[in-house]
């Protein structure tokens, strides 16, 4: 039980990370592109 235990955290860790990190990218980058269509509406 202890076994599989580890493996799915080892898992759910390794989809995890980038996971997080492809969404905070994300997130990022649909910020910057409101604060710019805000601030330049002609580019758009």
């Amino acid at each position: 039980m202890s076994g599989a235990e580890e493996v799915l955290a080892a898992s759910s860790i390794d989809t995890g990370v980038p996971a997080n990190v492809l969404g905070g990218v994300l997130a990022l980058v649909l910020l910057v592109y409101l604060v710019v269509a805000l601030i330049r509406p002609e580019k758009f």
